[in-house]
């Protein structure tokens, strides 16, 4: 337990200081934006290629681990459809539960809680991860969105979107790399090797100064459904997953649950403000997850044998 403390408690907090350094305004609105920008665009690609590039693959690729995650990642949004339908919650608020309840803070929170608890093996195979994990949740969050009543599916807008993101291009890049064993030249992988550890405090940092703590109905119902779905259902079917078909838990397994356990993604308010869906209860949902997973990471991390 003492370990998993000394890896999670700076972890955030350095996120709690990005919130501090906004609230004393020693950074701003335009700040938090920009740093998103860089790290979108620049300094998580880089990371992700980086190490995806040079790991062995037939260590990193482990399908039983992936395919539970997306089998559980699918119930959990079925579940949250069901919650909301039983309680007669608009549909809307289904969907916007539905995305909050599976889609997790992959980049910007799952990844530094791998590499500062698990290590630089638990950031490859967590980058790994993310390459089929962002074109999954891209889509089902799409298609949450609509059955909860918001635009028309559209199939050619979450091709696109999936194709062009940063992030995803960068996963595949990588794992072509590795195939092909391609070797940079030390000066290349040594300007990467920076760039790449720059990514994790700087998105940390972003993290905390983008967390905004507004009069919300802490109270909702809804608001505290969604956070234990994120936070405690959807790890704990993964790991039940494992349990049931006598999975060892190694270090996939262990980054799986990670994975899983992660707050809700930032993105969700953006696309439910976008397709008509709930963007106060998503806000609600990826700041009390951001800060319950606090806890819950430190439980779940025991729970797998850190």
């Amino acid at each position: 337990m003492a370990r998993i403390l000394t890896s999670i408690i700076p972890i955030f907090a350095v996120i709690f200081l990005g919130t501090a350094l906004r609230r004393f305004r020693l950074i701003d609105d335009a700040f938090v934006k920009t740093a998103n920008r860089l790290i979108f665009y620049i300094c998580l690609p880089v990371l992700l290629f980086h190490k995806i590039s040079t790991a062995s693959l037939s260590q990193t690729v482990q399908w039983v681990p992936i395919s539970m995650m997306l089998a559980t990642i699918l119930t959990v949004s079925i579940l949250a459809f069901l919650t909301a339908k039983v309680l007669r919650w608009p549909l809307k608020t289904g969907g916007t539960l539905a995305v909050n309840s599976f889609r997790g803070n992959y980049a910007y929170i799952a990844l530094p809680v791998c590499y500062y608890t698990l290590g630089n093996q638990g950031l490859v195979i967590g980058s790994v991860f993310m390459a089929i994990l962002i074109p999954f949740v891209n889509t089902l969050a799409v298609v949450s969105f609509t059955i909860g009543g918001a635009k028309r599916f559209r199939f050619r807008p979450i091709l696109t979107s999936t194709l062009l993101n940063p992030l995803f291009l960068a996963c595949v890049l990588g794992l072509a790399a590795s195939i092909v064993h391609l070797a940079l030249p030390a000066p290349a992988d040594k300007t990467l090797a920076i760039i790449s550890q720059v990514t994790l405090p700087l998105a940390l940092l972003s993290i905390g100064g983008g967390i905004r703590f507004r009069a919300m109905g802490w109270s909702h119902p809804r608001l505290w459904v969604g956070t234990a779905f994120k936070l405690l259902l959807l790890p704990f079917l993964g790991y039940l997953a494992l349990k049931l078909t006598d999975t060892p838990i190694q270090l996939p397994e262990q980054v799986m649950i990670v994975m899983l356990a992660s707050p809700s993604a930032l993105v969700n308010y953006v696309m439910a403000d976008q397709m008509n869906g709930d963007p106060e209860l998503s806000t609600g949902i990826i700041i009390l997850t951001t800060i319950g997973s606090v806890f819950t990471f430190v439980f779940w991390l025991h729970i797998i044998g850190l």
